[in-house]
């Protein structure tokens, strides 16, 4: 199944965190796709449960109820629960969005050491080029459906590209990214 080999995180997380689930109870729904909706989970399915969330570092939040999550740790939640899919791809929309800085640092880092360690193809779509991980080597830019910059991360960085990016005035968003950069530093 085609859904089943792309791991998708999306931008929010769009249920009510009134709901009473736990963080092992979404990370399960990844298993879906290996054994249908509605299905008991094997041990199998147990056994990608803990080592999702052990591969984030939240196993110890298994069984805390969603709501009481920080942000941070809703996303390793959603990630845990794109990984127990065993996923070839990992598509994340926006995956520091609504992130304080630590936790932007945290998730990229986390990003960064799933690519490394399991070789596992990620895609980022995000907005925010001076957030991106340095373990990107590709990038694609697109303007009204259409690609206008695929190549080389490092060619993000070429005027007529961050033309694309920030409009006629790329200098005042590079102003901007260095700004946003030295708020962060002590």
């Amino acid at each position: 199944l085609f859904r089943s080999r792309i791991g998708y995180v999306p931008q929010n997380l769009t249920m009510d965190m009134r709901m009473p689930i736990s963080v092992r109870d979404l990370v399960g729904i990844g298993r879906c796709a290996h054994s249908g909706a509605g299905r008991r989970l094997s041990a199998t399915d147990h056994a990608a449960i803990d080592a999702a969330l052990s591969a984030v570092g939240i196993k110890q939040l298994a069984a805390r109820p969603l709501g009481q999550l920080s942000g941070g740790e809703r996303q390793k939640a959603q990630i845990a629960r794109a990984l127990c899919q065993e996923p070839e791809l990992l598509l994340l929309d926006e995956p520091t969005n609504n992130l304080d800085a630590a936790a932007q640092c945290e998730c990229l880092d986390l990003l960064s050491r799933l690519y490394e360690e399991r070789q596992l193809p990620i895609v980022l779509v995000m907005h925010d080029i001076a957030a991106l991980p340095a373990a990107c080597t590709r990038a694609l830019v697109l303007q009204h459906g259409h690609a206008v910059y695929d190549g080389p991360f490092a060619g993000l960085y070429q005027e007529d590209v961050l033309r694309y990016i920030y409009g006629p005035h790329p200098l005042a968003g590079l102003r901007a990214m260095r700004q946003a950069i030295d708020d962060e530093l002590p």
